[in-house]
């Protein structure tokens, strides 16, 4: 149904030549596509096919690494839950990565030791996430608006950083001596960013290439160690 509801809405975005018309078409696709998508009497797991939900209130779905099958959550059930610890494995399958990025109302998190990707994205309310020695990267959109973010010890084990930006709370955070790669612009909008201690290694780096490797904070902010 909803497939022959999307389809009917595409064939009338193509047939509408005339600017406005197609403004108003993709609108109105946009208006149908929330509508299908937001029935009443459909739970979250109806809107979401692929994937399942666990015995413990999480959804998962399952992937393949190398020929063997793994789980990433997607989420969980109960969005008035504060404090969550992300099991290590479903229904047998260790839990590789996790995704919290819509707007769930965390204060805390503890992610297993299995774990290698995850995101918070505009979780405004997290104000403290443990990670940890298996995670390698954080990702682009890892921590990014997450304005009540207080306390994050990064893992020995991190190779790369992607986001810290608008975390608005976070007064200081060590980077660990592991770390090769800084996302440009990684600590952008974190005002209450007081100190921010990084490795020697990366001093040179960042005197030499200036415009491209911008921390987004200002030198004063930063400890070489």
């Amino acid at each position: 149904m909803r497939k022959a509801i999307c389809f009917a809405c595409l064939l009338f975005l193509l047939f509408s030549s005339c600017l406005e018309k197609r403004k108003a078409a993709e609108r109105a696709v946009e208006l149908l596509v929330d509508r299908v998508f937001s029935m009443s009497g459909e739970n979250m797991e109806d809107d979401r096919p692929n994937l399942k939900l666990s015995a413990g209130g999480f959804y998962y779905g399952i992937i393949f690494e190398d020929g063997k099958p793994v789980a990433e959550v997607a989420g969980y059930e109960n969005k008035d839950m504060k404090n969550v610890v992300v099991p290590e494995s479903i229904e047998g399958m260790p839990v590789v990565s996790a995704d919290f990025s819509d707007g769930y109302d965390l204060v805390t998190v503890v992610l297993p030791k299995t774990i290698r990707r995850f995101t918070f994205a505009n979780c405004s309310s997290l104000t403290m996430a443990e990670i940890p020695d298996s995670v390698e990267s954080l990702g682009i959109f890892a921590f990014e608006d997450c304005t009540s973010l207080i306390e994050m010890e990064m893992p020995k084990s991190l190779k790369h950083i992607g986001d810290f930006a608008n975390c608005q709370s976070l007064a200081s955070i060590k980077v660990p001596q592991s770390v090769a790669a800084i996302g440009y612009k990684a600590f952008e909008d974190c005002f209450s960013l007081k100190k921010l201690r990084m490795p020697r290694k990366l001093k040179s780096d960042y005197e030499s290439n200036p415009e491209y490797f911008d921390l987004g904070v200002s030198d004063n902010v930063v400890e070489w160690y």
